[in-house]
């Protein structure tokens, strides 16, 4: 992945040529693609085994040219476009664009979509009956959420559910989810006042939860007005920004649309990680430029008191994206795979600033039991490293080499890990240790060398 999102919100998009003014607004959830259709005429052509074919001349008449029939274009509905606005996840041409709404405007938003589900009325049954069930779940979600409010806090948590959940689930659930997992673990043995207000949380997330499951019937609607699916060849590209060596519950993905500019765009994204289901996210783009990428920002979510997941756009360890774009005029599918060279650049990149300090740790006679020679490491660099193996080469004088791997369950910066041999395996004094880190899921790996001190 060329840049670390991660770390840097801030980040210019790639190779973007176009204004991002232009582009679709931020406070969509799904995103889909229009691409023309194209008809394919073959010419006329004839054969025969062993009779020779006339020469044309100019009286001879030519075989009748069939008529080009064009594609009918097929209209959007309106209707559509108001659902994809309150329903699809946020996609934005920039990373800096990425934003956590105020709680006022959050307010502000969520009445108006309110207002423009109640008023939409289609001639189309599904748009009709997914407007009236869209705004159902709404209306329960502003409910639970006025009811979270008005309830007394004990621990603080009602700005911290505020701005954390609901503004995330209006841009594109971009909210602190750490902090609101924080809030249910501080409040589980409080008093009573707080266990209201956990249950109203609970129904506040189930609530939103059913307007995820909605979100994800939206592309079935968007395939009806679409062209025909075609493969996309080397038109788009996918680039997954996965973290890796840090607790971070957000990754970055973003799309690159090289042909020509795209409009009422539907695309589905499917992720299929290293353990359990796959996940898939709806985003809309009302208009995306020729030659012009697209961010958005994928949670992992947290779980309920009560068991369940909530807020999770992803997987853990992402392996492949499956993508499907419809619009009226344009349509494909294509696929990503990242496990392999796509995770090993980034992983290489994450750890760019991974340090190991170290020191030789001789044998020690003891009262009751000995201590085998072995080295003490310390991770500098990366905030944490995710659970892998330690390779230890022990070097001496005349060739001497002797190395053994231990496995690491996770390791924090700036925490210094004891790697010791076997009883009387290590018969020399070493001058050089080679440390190599490597890990499960990628296979880029870390190398130091550590000189023994005299």
């Amino acid at each position: 992945m060329p840049h670390d999102f991660f770390s840097q919100a801030n980040t210019t998009a790639k190779d973007s040529t176009a204004n991002p003014s232009q582009l679709a607004a931020g406070t969509s959830l799904l995103l889909g693609i229009t691409v023309a259709a194209v008809v394919f005429l073959s010419g006329w052509w004839w054969s025969s085994g062993s009779v020779t074919l006339p020469a044309q001349s100019s009286t001879t008449p030519l075989p009748p040219v069939p008529p080009v029939v064009p594609i009918p274009k097929v209209e959007l509905p309106q209707e559509y476009r108001v659902l994809a606005d309150v329903l699809t996840h946020q996609i934005v041409p920039s990373p800096a664009e990425w934003e956590v709404v105020p709680k006022p405007a959050v307010l502000a938003e969520l009445h108006r979509q309110l207002d423009a589900l109640r008023n939409l009325s289609s001639s189309d049954q599904e748009i009709q009956s997914m407007a009236q069930r869209t705004h159902t779940a709404l209306a329960t979600f502003m409910k639970h959420f006025e009811e979270f409010q008005a309830l007394p806090d004990p621990t603080s948590t009602s700005d911290l559910m505020l701005d954390s959940f609901v503004s995330g689930f209006v841009s594109g659930f971009t909210g602190d989810l750490e902090l609101v997992k924080g809030s249910f673990e501080r409040t589980a043995a409080s008093d009573s006042r707080a266990a209201a207000k956990q249950r109203a949380a609970i129904a506040l997330c189930h609530a939103e939860q059913q307007c995820v499951a909605i979100q994800l019937t939206l592309s079935r609607i968007a395939e009806r007005f679409a062209a025909p699916v075609r493969a996309a060849g080397d038109r788009f590209k996918i680039d997954i920004d996965d973290p890796w060596g840090a607790h971070a519950p957000k990754k970055w993905i973003c799309f690159h649309n090289g042909g020509d500019d795209l409009r009422d765009c539907t695309l589905q994204v499917q992720l299929t990680g290293q353990n359990g289901p796959p996940r898939r996210i709806v985003h809309f783009i009302k208009h995306w430029p020729a030659n012009t990428w697209m961010y958005s920002l994928y949670q992992v979510g947290f779980q309920l008191p009560d068991g369940s997941y909530v807020d999770s756009q992803t997987v853990s360890s992402i392996q492949s994206a499956e993508v499907k774009l419809w619009s009226p005029e344009y349509s494909a599918q294509f696929h990503y795979d990242y496990q392999g060279a796509g995770r090993d650049e980034d992983v290489k990149r994450f750890g760019s600033a991974l340090k190991i300090q170290g020191k030789y740790l001789p044998f020690k006679q003891g009262v009751l039991w000995n201590t085998q020679p072995g080295a003490e490491l310390t991770l500098h660099g990366v905030e944490w490293l995710p659970p892998g193996k330690v390779t230890l080469t022990f070097r001496g004088n005349r060739r001497k080499e002797k190395a053994w791997i231990w496995d690491h369950s996770g390791w924090p910066n700036g925490e210094a890990k004891t790697f010791t041999t076997p009883e009387g395996a290590l018969e020399f004094v070493p001058q050089e240790i080679d440390v190599e880190l490597s890990f499960p899921d990628t296979a880029t790996v870390f190398t130091e060398r550590l000189k023994v001190s005299k």
